[in-house]
């Protein structure tokens, strides 16, 4: 599989039940004006935030696939390695009904890289695998919470901290095996990635929300937040009417209703501003979240690239008086908390949150999760959320190395 070293990626949309795989015919590492090539993906990046739109601008004619770290802005510190990349595609698919299984248009070499992921429904067990992985000391991090929980008493807003986890992955572990296991172990997530380029990084993650879409000229924007646990042996209805009742899980929704309610307004034409639906259950494998979506038709003359810089950087504290205060990354993000997605043309865009993610990099493999801290938080809930967060990745992890 992948002998050529061309690499792979795939980005799966479940809600639309649209997929890309394919390989990857040119990589543009963004701000580069140059010829790209998979080396340069090594180089500083883009040196301001128009570089980065107009590598973008450059290739919008062509349907791609994009995915961008959250870190663009301090482009002047290489260390964080690469900010963002762009891929042409080779092949478009569609998912069946049930969303299980890849249709292909069309037979070819590109078979092969679909095997793996053929039966999306993969039996994957909870596991209890993280002592392998490596992380800061649960008492440190519980302090940080606290800290962070103590400053967000009395006040408005959200302050997000992460947490990340590391461990080695042996030689000859094949990525898109793992890619098989982690998305089809979440079939309600808003969309999925994998990417490989061979000697350099792996990403794939199952994003629970989107950061926007544009569909024919439309403009729609999830608010994901607010979270219960699922519990064995406990009925689901029992948990979400928890959630459903929290008065802290609902305040901390309505912010986030609220915030995309303001992005969306700078967009969108005033009179057109609706709200698509309201306080749905997004039900994930582990964990439940309350979902809204905010919808309206662009401003004439907006387009995607308006959008991604009105939403970028995608996660962070807010007011963003509250960032001044954020920790700074213990080891570059990379992707984490950057977008990604895919154009399906000039004028449709879907850009998600990536989160839920993993990288391999140098035959190391990390992963990290994020609490957003609210007023009425309590710390060792969130510390445990994070860890809540994660438990369909590490067991996919796990069942991977077994």
């Amino acid at each position: 599989m992948r002998k050529d070293g061309q690499g792979v990626y795939i980005f799966l949309q479940a809600e639309q039940k649209k997929a890309w795989v394919g390989r990857p015919r040119l990589v543009v590492p963004l701000g580069s004006h140059r010829s790209p090539t998979v080396p340069d993906l090594l180089a500083d990046g883009p040196s301001d935030v128009s570089d980065f739109f107009e590598s973008l601008q450059n290739h919008l004619e062509h349907p791609a696939f994009f995915l961008i770290g959250p870190h663009l802005l301090e482009a002047s510190r290489p260390e964080l390695g690469p900010k963002g990349l762009l891929v042409l595609p080779a092949l478009e698919i569609e998912l069946d009904e049930a969303g299980a299984k890849v249709l292909l248009g069309s037979p070819g070499p590109l078979l092969d890289f679909i095997d793996p992921l053929r039966d999306l429904a993969v039996p994957l067990p909870i596991t209890s695998g993280w002592s392998a992985w490596e992380s800061e000391e649960d008492n440190s991090f519980l302090q940080r919470v606290e800290s962070i929980v103590n400053l967000m008493a009395g006040r408005s807003g959200k302050s997000i901290l992460t947490r990340r986890f590391s461990r080695s992955v042996p030689a000859g572990k094949d990525p898109l095996a793992l890619a098989a296991l982690l998305l089809g172990a979440e079939p309600g997530m808003g969309a999925a990635h994998f990417l490989e380029l061979p000697g350099r990084i792996v990403s794939m993650g199952t994003s629970p929300e989107n950061v926007f879409e544009v569909i024919a000229n439309r403009l729609v924007v999830d608010a994901v937040a607010g979270s219960r646990p699922v519990v064995e042996g406990r009925q689901d209805d029992e948990s979400e009417l928890e959630l459903f009742g929290s008065e802290k899980e609902g305040r901390e929704h309505g912010m986030a209703l609220d915030r995309a309610y303001s992005f969306a307004e700078g967009l969108c034409e005033p009179e057109t501003l609706t709200q698509v639906f309201a306080r749905k259950i997004r039900r994930l494998r582990r964990i439940r979240h309350l979902h809204s979506r905010v919808g309206g038709t662009l401003k004439h003359g907006v387009n995607c690239l308006h959008a991604m810089a009105a939403a970028y950087p995608p996660l962070g504290s807010y007011p963003a008086a509250l960032r001044q205060v954020e920790e700074p990354w213990e080891v570059p993000p990379m992707f984490y908390g950057g977008m990604v997605g895919r154009w399906d043309s000039g004028s449709d865009c879907s850009a998600f949150l990536n989160i839920r993610a993993l990288e391999i990099e140098g035959g190391s493999l990390s992963t990290r999760s994020g609490a957003g801290i609210v007023d009425g938080a309590d710390a060792l809930s969130e510390s445990s959320e994070i860890m809540l967060k994660l438990g369909t990745v590490i067991d996919a992890v796990e069942t991977w190395l077994a």
